[in-house]
């Protein structure tokens, strides 16, 4: 009997009875090296950026010294929600309405920024990239964590990566071993660092936040409004599904001032292998009776909700700037509405 791996062992060969194959470790090592090396050499700045197709754009008509730079260390307490009169907390007792939001040029212009369409061009979205490495590294365990979305992969489990997909698990994988001890502890930082009212306690940090404002026609000030008007909905939760991995989502939301709109555990992570149609039929499963908006700018997401018959609202990035911004103030209104 192989005990390990529940199966019968005769003649060197194991028959599954329950459990999993043994592992092929030269193979899975090959597999996990090969994948490291595509995701290096594809691109330095890979699984930080959506890579994702973007819907088409419209007719040009409708268009600090002593420490790194980034959010200050954790908060003795949390921030309350910003809309916490009329919203409730970020996950309600009753879901009644569930947004399902990208986040690269959707919320941010961080899409943009890497392919150098603003002013300052891709030099500015290095300074972007070095503080989010630098911030994941000194307060989410980035250096401890490692690559753990390809070690997900090569151990088989689900391509769709969140806070919570190690929760559950039995018999930890080596490999994944930190992830399943630090992950607890990167939504514990998430909820104790977010800030959303006021400016960044960093004034390095704000400075780039202006800046980035600045050259990108009030992105970042319409899609903070945007998320918030979402959240004043009456049983709305809010759910971000990004093609970049999930620790740099993590990143993103909180550098950015958007972590008090979304539960940690409501970012899904479809890297590589996952797909965003998956994120909302899990979803939309959980939430058989709410009522689902699918908002971003790339056409993966506009075809999972065809398919998926979720109305969706495009974000026309791919216009410019002052399109996505216009987009994004109607998306405002329309929330408004539905919160009256």
């Amino acid at each position: 009997i192989n005990a390990e791996y529940g199966g019968l062992q005769l003649g060197g060969m194991v028959f599954l009875v329950h459990g999993r194959k043994p592992p092929n470790n030269a193979k899975r090592n090959r597999r996990r090296a090969r994948r490291r090396k595509e995701a290096q050499q594809a691109d330095p700045h890979q699984g930080w950026t959506s890579g994702t197709e973007q819907i088409e754009a419209a007719p040009a008509e409708a268009q600090s010294p002593e420490r790194p730079v980034g959010v200050a260390h954790p908060h003795p307490h949390p921030h309350p929600h910003p809309n916490a009169e009329r919203s409730g907390p970020l996950v309600p007792a009753r879901v009644a309405h569930v947004f399902l939001w990208d986040l690269d040029d959707t919320l941010i212009p961080w899409d943009s920024m890497a392919k150098g369409k603003l002013q300052g061009g891709k030099e500015f979205f290095n300074q972007w990239f070095e503080i989010s490495k630098q911030h994941q590294a000194d307060y989410l365990f980035g250096d401890q964590i490692g690559n753990v979305q390809i070690d997900a992969l090569d151990e088989e489990l689900d391509p769709l990566h969140h806070l919570g997909l190690f929760e559950s698990m039995q018999d930890t994988p080596p490999s994944l071993a930190h992830a399943i001890k630090l992950y607890p502890e990167v939504a514990r930082v998430y909820e104790e660092a977010v800030v959303c009212n006021g400016q960044a306690k960093d004034q390095g940090l704000q400075e780039l936040l202006d800046r980035t404002d600045q050259i990108s026609a009030q992105w970042l000030t319409a899609g903070k409004a945007a998320i918030d008007a979402a959240s004043g909905v009456p049983g709305s939760l809010n759910v971000i599904v990004t093609a970049s991995k999930l620790l740099a989502a993590v990143t993103k939301l909180l550098l950015f001032g958007l972590g008090c709109y979304v539960d940690p555990h409501n970012i899904y992570s479809c890297w590589m292998e996952g797909s965003k149609k998956e994120v909302f039929q899990i979803f939309k499963k959980k939430f058989p009776s709410a009522k689902f908006l699918a908002i971003g700018d790339g056409k993966q997401e506009k075809l999972a909700a065809q398919e998926l018959r979720v109305p969706f609202f495009p974000i026309s990035a791919a216009a410019g700037p002052d399109a996505a911004v216009m987009d994004l103030e109607e998306l405002k209104q329309r929330f408004e509405r539905m919160a009256r």
